[in-house]
């Protein structure tokens, strides 16, 4: 995303005054804040504008945006941080949203500022909002995700919208090993359940060694961290295939084949 695009962006945020506004494009151009050569800052300002029912982007006062950007731009610390996992979760949350109506955010003004954001699930009434920094580097985040696959006819259209677009998928698998959290890792193996049973004991004596964290704060490039994305993304497509094998025609074309010697 070029300069351009990110001042477009951040004109189109109407809760920020003209000044502010102006500020952060001066920042940008000024290479003190988002710049066109630290991809991984534009896309995570990118991610927040995507389309998320989660954000709520067709709320004009779009609060939770103004709450992110400005949070990121004051704390610099907290956007080093954010800036290697951030953009993956939020896309996750996005994904999982589209399947699952229960998310969404709570937000706190002072003064027409947005001094808190939070993360809801309201599928739980009563249930404190957890705040989106923590939501994002904490391990609080992991039953969010958990919450869509342990529902049959939610997994089962999230696998179909995974196995259908490629992009998607990656946003999923980027995003699961993103949270860096071997429970959430396991729980989409063994709830997914697509993944052949010698694969899942595979993974589930990783975490017997504790050696399933190990693997997942490595580096993305890693031979072990790769082998587990793949594992992860074989446990997506072929529980769509295991779906398939529901089907009298298909079971019985198996079944003629076994008798057949096939």
């Amino acid at each position: 995303m070029n300069t351009e695009t990110f001042e477009m962006l951040i004109k189109k945020i109407i809760k920020l005054d003209s000044e502010r506004r102006e500020e952060i494009i001066q920042l940008n151009r000024n290479k003190k804040a988002f710049i066109d050569e630290d991809k991984k800052s534009i896309e995570l300002a990118k991610a927040i504008f995507d389309g998320s029912s989660m954000f709520c982007l067709y709320d004009s006062r779009c609060q939770a945006m103004y709450y992110i950007l400005n949070k990121l731009i004051k704390d610099r610390k907290l956007f080093e941080e954010m800036k290697d996992r951030g953009t993956s979760i939020i896309r996750l949350f996005s994904l999982l949203a589209s399947c699952y109506k229960g998310f969404g955010y709570h937000t706190i003004d002072n003064f027409s500022e947005v001094i808190v954001c939070s993360i809801i699930n309201y599928s739980q009434p009563g249930m404190k909002g957890v705040p989106l920094e923590d939501s994002i580097l904490t391990n609080q985040s992991r039953s969010y995700p958990t919450l869509v696959m342990s529902n049959d006819n939610i997994r089962k259209k999230l696998v179909k919208d995974l196995t259908k677009d490629k992009a998607k998928l990656d946003i999923f698998l980027n995003g699961i090993l993103a949270m860096k959290n071997s429970d959430l890792v396991l729980s989409c193996v063994n709830t997914i359940g697509g993944l052949n049973e010698e694969a899942r004991n595979y993974v589930n004596r990783l975490q017997e060694k504790n050696m399933l964290d190990k693997i997942l704060n490595q580096d993305d490039t890693t031979l072990e961290k790769l082998a587990l994305k793949e594992l992860l993304k074989l446990s997506v497509l072929q529980e769509k295939e295991s779906t398939k094998l529901e089907s009298p025609e298909i079971s019985s074309v198996k079944t003629y084949q076994h008798c057949n010697g096939r």
